[in-house]
């Protein structure tokens, strides 16, 4: 959808509903991402419902919606099957199939566990929890603001960070002790 189709149709859509237009222009901008959706699942739509694989071309090209004039509906049609538009159709295909949803399958967490498995059977140290251990070699980078595998509450880097600094100040607890003694016993 080009750019002066997309401001004709905001304009259109300013003139039939009243609302406040907004000083930065946002929902301008979600009115025209929601029209570009809706352009596009309409082509999809109207591709899957008029075109048929098993006839000829002549014949999908005979098949045209009413209200399309024959042009616009040959170029259409030519687009959808040029070799680009496929592949551009496929990999859009194959990006939505690896995007994840809700729960994990049982298939992916049987194999997740049995990559963990496998990394504590090799090296028995990966048991504490550390930001190399086998969770995180297994799953990945932890995204920030996200929690992984410990309910709601603090991440595992969070948690991980806050014992080392534990563990530092214990460290300087015993020194400050030590030198409260050394300075008691100077003093007495």
């Amino acid at each position: 959808m080009d750019k002066a189709l997309k401001e004709h149709a905001y304009d259109t859509i300013k003139r039939t509903f009243l609302y406040e237009e907004d000083d930065h222009g946002k929902r301008k901008k979600v009115m025209i991402q929601r029209l570009g959706k809706i352009w596009k699942e309409a082509r999809n739509h109207l591709y899957h419902k008029c075109y048929d694989e098993q006839k000829s071309w002549e014949e999908n090209l005979k098949k045209k919606p009413s209200g399309i004039n024959v042009q616009q509906w040959r170029w259409f049609i030519n687009y959808r099957l040029k070799e680009s538009t496929k592949t551009k159709c496929s990999k859009s295909v194959e990006a939505t199939l690896y995007t994840y949803w809700g729960s994990k399958t049982t298939a992916r967490l049987r194999d997740e566990e049995e990559a963990i498995a496998n990394i504590e059977s090799q090296d028995g140290s990966s048991k504490e929890i550390s930001l190399t251990d086998s969770l995180a070699q297994v799953l990945g980078k932890e995204h920030l603001g996200r929690v992984r595998g410990l309910g709601f509450g603090p991440c595992a880097t969070e948690i991980i960070c806050n014992m080392t600094q534990q563990s530092n100040s214990g460290v300087r607890i015993g020194e400050y002790k030590r030198e409260i003694t050394e300075l008691k016993g100077a003093t007495a």
